[in-house]
């Protein structure tokens, strides 16, 4: 049998409402906004920073945003050791489908 892994040609359309992430902490808005720009060195920056210091019900999303980052900046080993971090920690259905549906176009 012949497995074929194609590389995504445009990411998954995981976005983030910035309203969810302005509720976690205003670190989490700042650094979306960084993402929403394309700069995102400093959005991983951000979001590294807040892993370490954010209650662990958000936690999962944090780290999502982190492996999505990474998966922007073409870094697709790092985007799914994320990915996979982020999900058992993704209560919300809407939230597991994301991490997923990035997981399935960064093999």
């Amino acid at each position: 049998m012949l497995t074929v892994h194609a590389q995504a040609t445009q990411p998954p359309n995981t976005n983030t409402d910035s309203s969810t992430l302005a509720a976690i902490n205003p670190l989490a808005l700042e650094a979306w906004r960084y993402e929403q720009l394309g700069l995102y060195e400093k959005a991983i920056t951000k979001y590294e920073q807040l892993r370490a210091n954010v209650v662990s019900h958000n936690w999962g999303i944090i780290t999502f945003q982190l492996a999505q980052a990474y998966y922007q900046l073409g870094h697709y080993k790092s985007a799914t050791t994320f990915a996979q971090q982020a999900l058992p920690q993704l209560q919300q259905a809407v939230w597991q489908m994301k991490a997923l549906a990035l997981l399935s176009n960064s093999y």
